[in-house]
């Protein structure tokens, strides 16, 4: 329940609603991360107010009615993370998806590599893959799915990582790797 506290800013959740999110999440803090996000990006985790009138700004928080229901979330967590990374835009998804192939930290110039490689198999021109990848970059960041870090990113969790890798199919994996240890 703290660690939901801490993921709302501080911020308060009716006490029906804590328990739903605590038992979807079944004791898992990465599972409850990624819970929040997804609930928050789609519209389902809401501020109904901020303070309660005497100068107290902690938001208050409610949970839309059905948001934990079977179509929008699956138990799984996996599940919850490839709805995530399938609900990014095409540019932000492969960037995410080329991170995942780099590793736990991701430098910049691998990153910008990698990602300007891929561009280029589909015959965008250098100058607007670097425009992508920068914006594709931020919408990341805004969605608290990837971090800044010195000299690069990590990613938010490492179960992220993992599902953002699993999403690649053979073949692409293998280009990216080979670009990789060319970086390398």
């Amino acid at each position: 329940a703290r660690l939901l506290t801490s993921y709302l800013q501080g911020g308060r959740l009716p006490a029906d609603d804590t328990e739903r999110l605590l038992a979807t999440a079944q004791g898992n803090p990465f599972y409850l991360a990624e819970l929040v996000a997804l609930l928050q990006e789609r519209g389902a985790l809401t501020t109904v107010a901020s303070g309660n009138g005497d100068g107290d700004t902690t938001p208050t928080w409610r949970l839309v009615d059905g948001s934990l229901s079977g179509r929008l979330l699956s138990r799984d967590l996996a599940a919850v993370l490839a709805a995530r990374i399938d609900a990014l835009p095409q540019d932000a998804r492969a960037v995410l998806r080329d991170a995942a192939v780099i590793g736990d930290t991701v430098p910049v110039g691998a990153l910008e590599t990698v990602s300007l490689d891929q561009a280029g198999r589909v015959g965008r021109p250098a100058v607007v893959a670097k425009v992508e990848l920068e914006r594709a970059i931020e919408e990341l960041l805004q969605r608290r799915m990837l971090r800044r870090i010195r000299g690069g990113f990590t990613f938010a969790t490492p179960l992220l990582r993992e599902a953002a890798y699993a999403g690649i199919g053979k073949a692409a994996l293998a280009e990216r790797h080979a670009v990789l240890a060319h970086w390398a």
